[in-house]
């Protein structure tokens, strides 16, 4: 998605610019460059702040919490132990902070590209950034995919859960979207392993929606689609995969839900409910994915 701040609007056009979605600006916060991408906070008037890869909206303050939620806690709860952990991206910490929620989580470790992000997230977004400061997250500022290749190698060398909280499948996150990714990332799962990534909104398609889930079918036993409205992304209504080697996402396990009801009324999106219906899709979605529409 390309986008500008034009006339105190912060306007995020669609690829093929055909669709834009515009929110109100009151002010820039921040602008900066990182050796990958420039970064920007603005306030925005419905939004509160919202974070901006180079003129892509990442996260706001109105809505972080839905993404956010949905990446960590669907998976969690489907598995009955979860120790190791690895998230590619999520520099902002936003599923760190859902991460860190559970007390059975040992270890977590995230690698972010870019480091400003991170820095630029614990300045203007510390409600999001604050799980980073727990002592179980190890923070690897790397491509992901130099460090995937590396964790291949190591002999034993298994996660529990992998989460790709990854930019559109363009520039710097294209190949975080292709079957040879997935491979690795199914070859470094336990035998209980899941994946979770986000996969874009089903409406514009500009990313080719149908293509990505072939790509997650190849290398995964079980692949789940479940939607979310996410308001600063064109489109609003977005999918996210569940990916597993053996459970569904809809096999909440007894002793994730007890830990799971310790923190539940903070929660602002996800509940037990809502996440058991999350897997009943609507016919358009389901015949997207088959390519049948």
């Amino acid at each position: 998605m390309n986008s500008s701040n034009k006339s105190q609007w912060l306007t995020e056009q669609s690829l093929e610019n055909t669709v834009s979605q515009s929110f109100k600006v009151v002010e820039t916060l921040y602008e900066g460059k990182s050796p990958y991408q420039d970064i920007k906070v603005v306030l925005t008037e419905p939004l509160g702040k919202v974070l901006l890869l180079d003129d892509m909206c990442m996260i706001s303050d109105k809505d972080e919490f839905i993404y956010h939620e949905v990446m960590a806690h669907i998976p969690l709860l489907c598995q009955e132990q979860t120790k190791r952990v690895l998230v590619i991206g999520a520099g902002d910490g936003g599923v760190i902070r859902e991460l860190v929620r559970y007390k059975c989580i040992e270890e977590i470790t995230l690698v972010e590209i870019d480091e400003m992000v991170t820095t630029t997230s614990r300045e203007f977004f510390p409600n999001v950034a604050k799980g980073l400061d727990d002592p179980r997250v190890k923070i690897i500022f790397e491509d992901a995919l130099k460090f995937i290749d590396r964790e291949v190698l190591i002999p034993n060398n298994k996660y529990d859960l992998i989460i790709s909280d990854s930019t559109d499948p363009v520039g710097l996150a294209e190949n975080l979207y292709k079957s040879d990714f997935y491979q690795k990332v199914n070859s470094l799962l336990t035998d209980e392993g899941i994946f979770m990534c986000q996969t874009e909104s089903p409406f514009y398609d500009e990313y080719d929606i149908r293509s990505i889930y072939q790509n997650l079918e190849s290398e995964f036993k079980i692949v789940q689609p479940i939607c979310a409205p996410i308001l600063i992304y064109p489109g609003v209504y977005w999918t996210f995969a569940y990916c597993s080697k053996k459970w569904l996402g809809t096999d909440m396990k007894e002793n994730k839900v007890e830990d799971y009801k310790n923190f539940s009324e903070d929660l602002m999106w996800h509940n037990l409910n809502w996440h058991s219906s999350a897997f009943n899709l609507p016919n358009f979605v389901l015949k997207k994915l088959k390519g049948s529409f």
